[in-house]
C-alpha cells in the first residue's frame, strides 16, 4: 500500500496489542440501553490498531470470524448499524442481508469470538449491542448480556470480547459513516475491458471539523481484465497499436456547469494497486487557482485478478453552503477506468481511452453535510 501527500511519499502504520489470558466469566446483566449512533453505513476502525472490522475471507458462512484488518473498502469491512431489541443496535455485514455480528453463542466470557450469523430476529441477544460514545469520537461496543463485555481488538488480528476498560484504545472504535454507490455490469461496454465490472464507491463525509471528505473506490478485476490489460501492456491493443498503456483508476471533481466554482481539492491519495503512479491535475483553468480536481492513479506493475484494489482520495473541501445550484448540487465526483500512456521523455503518463463513469456522488449544501 502507498501513500503520497501532493506528490508526496510516506507509508501508513498501524500497531498492534498484547492480552494476556483470561479465566473467568462475566455475569449476564441486563442493562436499559442508550445507544447513541444514528442508523446508517459504517466503516468501523479500531483507535489502537487503526485497522477495521473485517468479515474474513468476506465469507458468507455462519460462524465466520470478525477479524480486524487493513482497510480495503470491500463489502466485507462495510457495516450497517440499524435498531435491533428496545434502545439497541444491531450490526449487519454488507456481503448479505441477512448476516449479522454476533457473539458466539451469546457468551460473556473474555476471548470469546466475535463471528458472523444469520438473522434471528431484532430480539436476539448475541446480535444486539450498545454503542455508546467515549466522549473522543470514538464509540464502545457493549453486549446486551454484560455492559462489562465489550468488543475489542486482539493481537492475533481477532475481534473478540474483553473486560470493559474505558483507558484501553482496543475497545475503542471510530465508527465512520459512509454513503456507498454499488457498481455492476453485465459486460465491459460500458467500463471497457480495462474497467473493473463490478465494485463499490464510496464516500466518507466524517472529518468535518478538518473541512475534509475522503472517496474510496474498491473494486476487482477478473482474467478478461487482465488478458485485454497485457495486450495495452505490450503495445498490441488494437485499441492504441504500438502505445504501451497501463490500467489506470481515476476520481474526478466535476463542478456545477453554472457555477464552475471550484469547492474540493484532491490532497492525499492511498492505493494498493501495484507500483502506483499518483497524479493530481487541475481541470485546466487559465490561472492555476490552487485546486486539483483530479486524482489518478497509473498502475505500473502486474495485476492479479480477483484481488481487492482499492484508491483512496482525501479532498479539501470547501464547501459553505452559499452556492446553492439547481436541486442543491455543486457538481459531482466520478469514478472511472482507463489505460495511461506515457509521455516521451518525461515521467508523466497522460489517459487514452476512459470508460463511462461507474459511479458518481452529487456534491451539495456544507462541507460534511450534503
Amino acid at each position: 500500500m502507498k501513500k503520497t501527500k501532493r506528490k508526496m511519499f510516506s507509508f501508513l502504520l498501524s500497531c498492534c496489542m498484547m492480552f494476556g489470558s483470561f479465566s473467568f466469566c462475566l455475569p449476564i446483566v441486563q442493562v436499559s440501553a442508550a445507544s447513541n449512533i444514528p442508523n446508517g453505513y459504517y466503516f468501523i476502525r479500531n483507535k489502537g490498531s487503526g485497522k477495521y472490522l473485517d468479515v474474513q475471507n468476506s465469507s458468507l458462512d455462519w460462524f465466520t470470524h470478525v477479524i480486524h484488518f487493513e482497510f480495503n473498502g470491500g463489502q466485507n469491512q462495510l457495516w450497517e448499524v440499524e435498531d435491533g431489541a428496545s434502545g439497541y443496535k444491531r450490526i449487519r455485514s454488507a456481503l448479505h442481508e441477512h448476516l449479522y455480528m454476533d457473539i458466539l453463542n451469546g457468551w460473556t466470557d473474555p476471548g470469546t469470538q466475535v463471528q458472523v450469523f444469520g438473522n434471528y430476529g431484532p430480539d436476539l441477544a448475541s446480535e444486539n449491542f450498545e454503542i455508546v460514545s467515549n466522549g473522543d469520537g470514538t464509540f464502545c461496543i457493549k453486549t446486551k448480556n454484560s455492559s462489562n463485555a465489550v468488543v475489542s481488538a486482539a493481537a492475533n488480528s481477532q475481534a473478540w470480547l474483553a473486560t470493559y476498560d474505558p483507558d484501553n484504545d482496543y475497545q475503542k472504535w471510530y465508527f465512520e459513516e459512509t454513503k456507498t454507490y454499488t457498481w455492476s455490469y453485465s459486460d465491459y461496454d460500458s467500463v471497457g475491458t480495462f474497467g473493473a465490472r463490478e465494485g463499490q464507491f464510496h464516500v466518507k463525509e466524517h472529518n468535518t471539523e478538518n473541512g475534509e471528505l475522503e472517496t474510496v473506490a474498491s473494486f476487482q478485476l477478473d482474467d478478461e481484465n487482465l488478458e485485454q490489460l497485457a495486450l495495452y501492456a505490450a503495445g498490441e491493443h488494437e485499441g492504441a497499436p504500438g502505445k504501451q498503456c497501463y490500467f489506470t483508476c481515476d476520481v474526478t471533481h466535476i463542478p456545477h456547469s453554472e457555477i464552475g466554482v471550484d469547492q474540493l481539492s484532491a490532497t492525499i491519495l492511498v492505493s494498493n494497486l501495484p507500483n502506483p503512479k499518483f497524479d493530481f491535475e487541475s481541470d485546466g483553468d487559465l490561472i492555476d487557482d490552487g485546486f486539483y480536481e483530479e486524482s489518478e492513479v497509473v498502475a505500473l506493475g502486474t495485476l492479479e485478478a480477483d484481488t481487492r484494489y482499492y484508491m483512496i482520495t482525501v479532498w479539501d473541501d470547501f464547501r459553505d453552503g452559499t452556492l446553492i445550484a439547481q436541486e442543491h448540487q455543486y457538481g459531482s465526483i466520478e469514478c472511472c477506468f482507463g489505460v495511461s500512456a506515457k509521455f516521451p521523455f518525461i515521467d508523466e503518463y497522460s489517459t487514452i481511452h476512459y470508460g463511462t463513469a461507474v459511479a458518481t456522488h452529487y456534491l451539495g449544501g456544507e462541507n460534511g453535510r450534503p
